[in-house]
């Protein structure tokens, strides 16, 4: 008999946005990381870092990906591995909330919330998605999709036929009025 876990998977500022996954209980967060990168369409290789949270979504525990030795004071908290660690070594409140965060540069964030533990005999349709509604969009930058504007020799061009030479000389002449200040006055000084 092997248990599954039920998740609901959501976004922040996206209410059509929803995943409902089960894992096996025994999966590893490596593995989770991995169906959850297929599942969320994340492309790449990039870091990830799991959190578990208390029901208000601050953050407790952190399991990352990799260890990246960054605090060598013993006394500190240090994040777990993701392939040393079990889901069900650190689940134990039966609506665990995590966080999610894929990579660390554009911190795409997904909450996730433990709906329900039960029991399965075998394991062949697990791990799955249960229900797919909306889409999360990653921006991606990918230079194979990048198309050069014709007889350009791949440099982009630049329509600068929209400016008006007469308002950039404004714009950064000593007569600009935004941009003079007082000799030997720092404008922002007294705000601090």
């Amino acid at each position: 008999m092997y248990h599954i876990y039920r998740f609901k998977i959501t976004v922040e500022d996206n209410d059509d946005f929803l995943r409902v996954v089960e894992v096996p209980a025994h999966y590893t967060f490596y593995e989770f990381h991995l169906f959850l990168r297929k599942v969320l369409k994340l492309e790449g290789n990039e870091l990830a870092s799991f959190y578990l949270v208390d029901s208000k979504w601050k953050k407790k525990k952190e399991i990352t990906l990799i260890d990246m030795n960054v605090d060598e004071d013993e006394k500190s908290d240090k994040p777990l591995l993701m392939e040393k660690v079990k889901l069900n070594q650190v689940i134990e409140d039966p609506h665990q909330h995590l966080v999610y965060i894929y990579d660390f540069l554009n911190m795409y964030t997904f909450y996730l919330e433990l709906l329900k533990t039960f029991s399965k005999e075998d394991l062949k349709e697990f791990p799955r998605v249960v229900e797919s509604k909306g889409d999360f969009f990653v921006q991606q930058t990918n230079i194979k999709n990048f198309t050069p504007i014709a007889g350009s020799d791949n440099i982009i061009d630049f329509d600068d036929s929209d400016i008006d030479p007469e308002d950039l000389e404004k714009m950064f002449s000593d007569e600009n009025e935004e941009n003079n200040f007082p000799e030997n006055e720092f404008p922002f000084e007294n705000e601090y």
